[in-house]
């Protein structure tokens, strides 16, 4: 079985990770290395009872702490970063409203020659025969109608 995790003194452990890698022994010569060592905390399917002090843990020692659950096919990831990485707010405008007005520019020759190829809608007895005709001829339609 895997031991809990819950009520482990997270500040310790971090410190001690951040100080260098653990060593298995079995190396003679000691390494002494001057570069920064880089560390990404990965929880996976772990409950809100431990991510939640990881991640306080890891905020207030700028660690990047990667949550990841999975459930079956579905799951998700979340990123936490501290002050010395950037944010991406908004990269692009998602919430553009595309104009679908038929009436805003004129119509191309290929759409007006389809649009009339089909009779009046309201002549139409079979079902299958009107559900095959496109929402944009019934628009089309509608607005030669209105006008």
């Amino acid at each position: 079985t895997v031991p809990s995790l819950e009520g482990l003194d997270y500040s310790a452990l971090l410190e001690k990770i951040k100080q260098g890698p653990p060593s298995d022994g079995s190396s003679s010569a000691t390494t002494t290395t001057t570069t920064p060592q880089k560390i990404l905390v990965i929880a996976a399917d772990q409950p809100s009872t431990v991510t939640l002090p990881l991640s306080y843990e890891c905020h207030n020692r700028s660690i990047p702490l990667l949550v990841v659950r999975s459930y079956g096919l579905l799951g998700y990831a979340r990123i936490q970063t501290a002050t010395p990485y950037h944010c991406i707010t908004e990269a692009k405008k998602s919430n553009r409203i595309p104009d679908l007005r038929l009436s805003a520019w004129p119509l191309f020759e290929g759409l007006k020659n389809v649009a009339s190829t089909v009779s009046n809608l309201d002549e139409m007895d079979d079902t299958k025969d009107h559900s095959h005709v496109p929402f944009v001829i019934v628009l089309l339609q509608a607005l030669d109608k209105w006008r």
